[in-house]
């Protein structure tokens, strides 16, 4: 009779707990290990090596297992304890004396357990916990250094300004009286200084420490002017889901807003191997910074829809502009969507979203706010309250067509608090891929997706009083780079449609004044109505 021992069960039943546990928390996402501090990897590999050898020695892993699970018949004999099972077979446990039981080897009972600790020092251990545990030494340093001033010697007496004092001074040095009376100097009432409660000057760094570890752990428990420890910890309990729900947020780095983008261009990757291409060569962050200004593609529909992907990402994602205003995965666009998306969004919010795959992601992120919300209550940590639900949420069509329509706005409720989302939508105009088309999906797009936003003669970086006329240059190959500094004056974005026709002028063309200006200004008014959490 074989059977399995509980040393093996334990580590692999660890190991897929672990597994599911990363899983759950988002570490299995390409993105979170692109912005991952290479210092998470190896402190997390320090404590899994250190937790896994004090397990393997302590828990004498490179021995046999004393215990073992069998799946089988019911036995006659033996010290077994049946868990389940029917009347032919049985899921049994006992003891392993005079049982044949399958065990790992001690190497690979050792490289388990590291491998477990390593996963759950991987779910602990993040970007903020490293940048914390590296300023650790300088908060010590910091604290010790904190002495408290120097006491004020007292300030000397001023003399009595009183009316008629001069002469009572006068005859007092003159030797006609003895005393000034009245007029004597007057001491200076001493100003009230609060006592100081950081390291006094000739006091030890050790009594010192142990003073703030007293101060700290009585304002804990008894709370001080709010509720101690206990209390607090009472009211946690109650708010154990938020509470664990709002870990993973933090530690999986979830989208923090959800903006939906429906076109009715189509999917540039409508194949598998597209879509795996492009996730593995995927362009985002640091990488979206190489991204070229102009994108030359074919004029195909599949080209039309890169160059939509391209605009928008340069307006929302690209990190060499600022201010930041979202992540990767926070706009997503949903191609191939009908003429009358955002209708059927407005008559059936649910509906309509679910069916274009877009629910899930604005109720998990409403979610997370409501979250936010439970938690501020609780005065766990300085948390604020929540941004407002149509900041973190929103929800624009624009659809290509052969005429230019205004940005029309409309408010709906998506949840049952109350909370209120715009749809916001357009139809713009694309006739091909050249350059005078991607500057005029710059403007429809960023006028879609920032409220108010404008663009003219008094935002741009041209030149105050430049003209058509002034901005061009010769066409004639004779002392051309003598005229480049006109370019500072020919704004794309302004109508200088003629650049366009030039190549050799737009590999010198000073993007970053006019499309920086351009995107920085659209970031900014975008702020104002759109955000994270």
């Amino acid at each position: 009779m074989r059977a399995v021992g509980a040393r093996l069960v334990t580590v692999v039943a660890l190991l897929a707990g672990v597994a599911v546990l990363q899983w759950y928390a988002g570490l299995m996402r390409a993105d979170y290990w692109a912005q991952l501090d290479p210092w998470v990897p190896f402190v997390a590999a320090a404590f899994a090596m250190l937790c896994g050898t004090l397990m393997f020695a302590f828990w004498r892993l490179d021995e046999r297992s004393e215990y073992y699970f069998r799946f089988g018949e019911r036995q006659p004999w033996g010290n077994e304890i049946v868990l389940l099972g029917g009347r032919d077979r049985v899921l049994a446990v006992g003891h392993a004396a005079q049982v044949e039981v399958i065990d790992l080897p001690p190497v690979a009972q050792r490289v388990g357990y590291i491998v477990a600790f390593l996963g759950l020092a991987l779910v602990a251990i993040d970007n903020r916990a490293v940048a914390l545990l590296r300023d650790t030494p300088k908060a010590f340093a910091r604290a010790g250094s904190e002495l408290c001033p120097e006491p004020k010697p007292p300030e000397p007496p001023v003399a009595n300004q009183q009316q008629g004092c001069k002469l009572v001074i006068r005859a007092y040095q003159l030797g006609y009286t003895k005393s000034l009376g009245t007029c004597g100097p007057q001491q200076r009432e001493a100003a009230r200084e609060e006592v100081c409660r950081k390291r006094q000057r000739d006091e030890p760094l050790l009594h010192y420490q142990w003073r703030l570890f007293e101060t700290r752990t009585a304002a804990l428990v008894e709370g001080g002017t709010g509720p101690g420890m206990v209390d607090k910890l009472g009211g946690q309990l109650d708010h154990l889901d938020a509470l664990f729900d709002a870990t993973i947020d933090s530690v999986a780095m979830r989208p923090r807003s959800s903006h939906h983008l429906f076109t009715n261009l189509p999917d540039p990757r409508p194949s598998f191997r597209d879509r795996l291409d492009a996730a593995i060569q995927r362009r985002c962050g640091a990488r979206l910074a190489q991204s070229p200004h102009v994108l030359e593609v074919a004029d195909t529909p599949a080209g039309r829809s890169l160059m939509l992907e391209h605009v928008v990402d340069q307006l929302v994602f690209n990190p060499i502009y600022k201010p930041v205003v979202a992540q990767c995965g926070e706009l997503v666009i949903h191609w191939a969507a009908p003429l009358d998306t955002c209708d059927r969004i407005v008559a059936q919010p649910r509906a309509a979203l679910g069916a274009r795959g877009a629910l899930d992601s604005v109720a998990e992120v409403l979610a997370w706010r409501a979250r936010k919300a439970e938690l501020a209550n609780l005065k766990m940590r300085e948390l604020g309250a929540p941004p407002a639900a149509d900041r973190i949420a929103s929800l624009q069509c624009i659809m290509f067509g052969d005429r230019d329509t205004p940005v029309t706005d409309r408010t709906i409720t998506f949840t049952g608090d109350g909370a209120q989302l715009h749809v916001r939508q357009l139809r713009a105009r694309l006739r091909d891929t050249t350059g005078a088309s991607q500057v005029h999906l710059y403007k429809r797009l960023a006028e879609l997706l920032a409220e108010g936003f404008s663009y003219g003669h008094l935002t741009s970086n041209e030149s105050v009083g430049a003209s058509r006329e002034s901005t061009a240059i010769q066409k004639g190959p004779q002392f051309v780079l003598t005229d480049l500094e006109l370019l500072r004056a020919a704004d794309l974005l302004l109508g200088n449609d003629w650049l366009t026709q030039r190549p050799d002028l737009l590999e010198v063309y000073p993007y970053h004044l006019h499309l920086k200006n351009f995107v920085e200004i659209f970031r900014t008014q975008y702020k104002l109505h759109r955000g994270r959490l």
